[in-house]
């Protein structure tokens, strides 16, 4: 494979986001799903104190839909046990990975909880998009609390229009630095980098990882965020 290519011609193996299955990788910058879920579960027990919750969770990769959980569920476990917030339905199946079968999966949910639902997890825009189309359809777009994950062009309308209230960004910039000051440092030989890394298991490999902090963007920070480091632009996202 190209990694092994790579290292016989003594260069590093950096994998941006995500690993790379099967590959022997020296270093992966990407951001810190697990800490995602935290900034998610946080925000919504904010805006959504007590109540039902949904978890839409298909959508993202395995890994990242199992850090994102680990983190939401640190949050959200406490409650749970206090009985402030019940889980109303975790789902995870295979019609979860696009608008329209999710759209079904939410519009199921509804109808077993008689419409009481107040707050919704979704795993990607997708999946985002579907919950939000069943929450319209049952009169209900804009009173419940949904976070999702990632800033298409449809979630930053969403945002902006109050049907989806929350989701969880990641700064290309701050993602191109880091993997620019590392690659730098690489090339130099050095041996005293000023990142944090993490082991993490890639198969038969450990992998040094840096991982970054998302962002929860909501209508307050999305123009200081996702318009202001031209990932959407102004005009796209208001219509003007």
């Amino acid at each position: 494979c190209s990694s092994d290519l790579a290292h016989k011609a003594g260069i590093k193996v950096i994998s941006l986001e995500r690993l790379i299955p099967g590959s022997d990788l020296d270093y992966m910058v990407g951001f810190n799903d697990d800490k995602g879920g935290v900034l998610q579960a946080q925000w919504m027990v904010r805006k959504v104190p007590k109540g039902r919750y949904v978890l839409l969770e298909a959508g993202l990769p395995e890994g990242v839909s199992k850090d994102l959980r680990h983190g939401r569920m640190g949050v959200l476990q406490p409650l749970i046990d206090r009985g402030d917030i019940q889980i109303a339905a975790s789902r995870g199946s295979p019609t979860a990975q696009n608008p329209g079968g999710t759209s079904e999966e939410m519009k199921a949910v509804l109808s077993r909880n008689g419409n009481k639902v107040d707050a919704v997890f979704a795993g990607d825009e997708e999946a985002a998009e579907g919950a939000v189309r069943a929450l319209e359809k049952a009169g209900l777009a804009g009173k419940v609390a949904v976070a999702g994950v990632g800033v298409d062009l449809s979630t930053c309308r969403r945002i902006l229009s109050g049907t989806q209230t929350m989701t969880l960004y990641h700064p290309p910039q701050k993602l191109a630095e880091e993997t620019a000051y590392l690659a730098a440092k690489l090339a130099r030989k050095a041996k005293e980098f000023d990142c944090q890394f993490i082991e993490v298991d890639n198969g038969p490999w450990k992998t040094l990882a840096v991982l970054l902090t998302p962002l929860a963007v909501d209508a307050k920070n999305l123009d200081s965020t996702v318009i202001k480091d031209g990932v959407q632009t102004r005009e796209a996202v208001y219509g003007k």
